[in-house]
């Protein structure tokens, strides 16, 4: 049996197996890549630069049992002699996919000969292999590749598939392990023509995103200025990728939300970086990030982009089947810093390819709108009206940036910020009835580190149809286009960096789910746990994240981390981002609301979506003789108003901005 032992006098753990014979290699199914003279060489030429003492104890421990126990003095004579017991057989090298088991420092038993000495990769922290183990790619139970030749086509699913899974929702594995995404990946730091392949349009690949580019990554120095770290050829040091691969739920580290993952990559890029500020590829190999004063300044990044598939795990309630989409970067160095910073651009189609979805209309064009959620606890929002799930929006909003994530803010309230639309009831000559409408104001409370907005939605908007139109008052102006919020179900791209802190309850009671948690437990200069606190952004503690609106479709999401720990990642866009798939369990929220309206435009069997999303925005309600407790909306010819569910004006909403 493997006994896993650290060298004695040192820190790092390191895993070593000792076999009696052969016939104990099944016993050791994690071990997937033998190590070769030559790559031998390699191993115990980063130990020996990294600390030599290392190599003279693995000999010593080879050689036990033998009278030859003098260690060779030089270090060629050494890696010499080790390479001669690999060789012999006596000692082979392996690396393996582990977990660190913190154990009581053991010694090998004197029991080298007739054994064989299999050792597996060193985990010592700032080492390549244990920092990996921190990434995405690493938490799939699938293998892990070296290098990446692209995403592959998919093959659509044939009509009887497809059948069956219309029938299906993201709760269902059938769905979850459905591959969705496609895209080519011209140079190191950008993904273009990236695609998901619906199930409810015929499998095809609907365009989701023209291009994402990963860049402006740099570090910045105790009382130093900025440095660029360029994401190129000259720095990579390595790539890897995965086909296919699950990740299963957990209750530590970065990826603990379970997750079908395909077709996904990561680059590793490493900076050597002197007294001076000149930036240089790192060429000696070892432990990547040695720590110590004297030893040289480094910083690795890690592109990535992880592809998963379609789950009804995204938005609070639990109704729309989503899959997102993981364009990510992480970010480390070997000593202590004031900061380090990366951008990642998204930039979506500017037409859809199909303005007709469900039996709705939409327009060709796809444009944002920025959404802020409502942090009222004692909410109950039985049916999500724009007026109980938001504090404030800009569905158009003027190309810009935003301080969305501001790491040293506290919770703050702004005292009647907005009008709050209420229907009103009044007692007539035989019965209660309706009275109109009013306007309640209510507070706005944001929570610690929250920002000016908490989420981006990109995409078409929807059309009422005609015969709403001509049925209703012209200064009702329902020819507008629609925006689809909240759910944004229909060719919609979602990117949210925080959820209200909300009790919801879309059909099933599910307060706060874990996916929808922000990361908690941290400081200005700690990252805090991810997946932990309600309400808080699902960004580390330690970060700015400030969201540059380039243009209607296309937006720069720029983070910076303070004070990063020596020798552990800084991740910058963990939540990632979604395209929306399927509407099987949002659906049947349609009639509920759509039943709260009176006259247009309910008065018509077409454009359900349109009319949905249209009547969480706004409201009508009846007028009568006998009570109006608003009278500044004049009736309507055919008795009716209607009213907008939150009230603001641009000063209004400059001031929510600024909170």
């Amino acid at each position: 049996m493997p006994e896993r032992w650290m060298l004695p006098g040192y820190d790092t753990w390191c895993y070593w197996v000792i076999l009696g014979n052969d016939k104990d290699k099944n016993s050791f199914k994690k071990i997937h890549k033998q190590v070769t003279p030559s790559s031998l060489q390699g191993l115990m030429e980063g130990w020996w630069n990294s600390d030599p003492a290392i190599l003279q104890d693995i000999y010593r421990e080879v050689k036990k049992g033998s009278r030859n126990t003098v260690v060779p003095s030089k270090a060629d004579q050494l890696k010499t002699a080790l390479l001669q017991e690999f060789q012999k057989g006596g000692l082979m090298a392996f690396e393996a996919k582990l977990e660190p088991i913190q154990l009581p420092p053991v010694t090998v038993r004197a029991a080298y000969t007739g054994a064989t000495l299999r050792s597996v990769h060193t985990n010592e922290k700032g080492a390549l292999p244990s920092l990996l183990q921190q990434t995405l790619l690493h938490a799939t139970n699938g293998p892990v590749r070296s290098g990446f030749t692209g995403a592959p086509r998919l093959v659509a699913f044939n009509s009887q598939q497809l059948a069956e899974l219309k029938r299906l929702n993201g709760d269902d594995v059938r769905v979850q392990t459905k591959k969705v995404w496609e895209y080519q990946h011209p140079t190191l730091d950008t993904v273009t023509q990236v695609t998901a392949r619906h199930r409810g349009m015929g499998d095809m690949p609907m365009p989701v995103l023209d291009s994402i580019t990963w860049g402006d990554v740099s570090v910045k120095l105790y009382g130093g200025a900025s440095i660029p770290l360029p994401l190129t050829q000259a720095f990579l040091l390595k790539t890897e990728s995965v086909d296919e691969g699950v990740i299963p739920a957990s209750e530590k580290g970065f990826w603990q939300l379970p997750a079908n993952l395909h077709s996904s990559f990561h680059h590793i890029f490493g900076y050597d970086i002197s007294p001076s500020g000149e930036v240089g590829p790192i060429t000696t190999p070892g432990v990547l990030l040695p720590r110590g004063s004297n030893q040289p300044f480094r910083v690795l990044v890690c592109l990535a982009l992880g592809c998963m598939g379609e789950r009804n795990e995204f938005e609070p309630g639990g109704v729309l089947g989503a899959a997102r989409l993981l364009p990510h970067l992480m970010i480390a160095t070997n000593r202590s810093a004031e900061s380090i910073e990366g951008a990642i651009t998204l930039t979506r189609n500017e037409r859809t390819p199909h303005t007709s979805m469900d039996g709705d209309e939409m327009t060709p064009e796809t444009s944002s709108g920025l959404y802020t959620d409502n942090n009222s606890k004692g909410l109950l929002p039985e049916l999500p009206f724009w007026n109980l799930l938001f504090d404030y929006y800009s569905t158009d909003p003027t190309p810009g940036k935003f301080e969305v994530v501001k790491r040293g803010a506290a919770e703050r309230t702004l005292v009647d910020a907005v009008k709050s639309f209420h229907e009103e009831i009044a007692t007539g000559p035989t019965e209660s009835m309706p009275a109109g409408a009013t306007y309640r104001p209510r507070d706005v409370t944001k929570l610690a580190r929250q920002g000016e907005f908490d989420n981006i939605h990109i995409a078409p908007k929807m059309k009422l149809p005609w015969e709403v139109v001509a049925k209703s008052p012209p200064s009702w102006n329902l020819n507008a286009p629609v925006a689809m919020a909240p759910f944004c179900a229909h060719d919609c791209f979602h990117t949210h960096w925080r959820w209200g802190n909300l009790f919801y309850d879309f059909g099933v009671l599910n307060t706060n789910p874990k996916w929808v948690r922000g990361w908690g437990g941290g400081t200005t200069t700690s990252p805090g746990t991810p997946f932990s606190e309600p309400g808080a952004p699902l960004v580390p503690c330690n970060q700015d994240v400030t969201l540059h609106l380039l243009s209607k479709r296309s937006f720069k999401y720029v983070a910076r981390a303070y004070a990063p720990a020596a020798g552990e990642w800084q991740i910058i866009m963990h939540h990632g981002s979604a395209y929306a798939l399927d509407t099987t369990k949002l659906a049947e929220r349609i009639k509920s609301v759509l039943a709260t309206l009176e006259g247009p435009p309910a008065n018509t069997s077409k454009g359900k979506w349109a009319r949905f999303y249209w009547a969480l925005r706004y409201g009508t309600y009846v007028y009568n003789r006998f009570a109006d407790a608003n009278p500044r909306l004049p009736p309507t010819a055919v008795g009716l108003k209607f009213a907008e569910r939150l009230q603001m004006d641009p000063t209004t909403l400059a001031k929510l901005r600024a909170l």
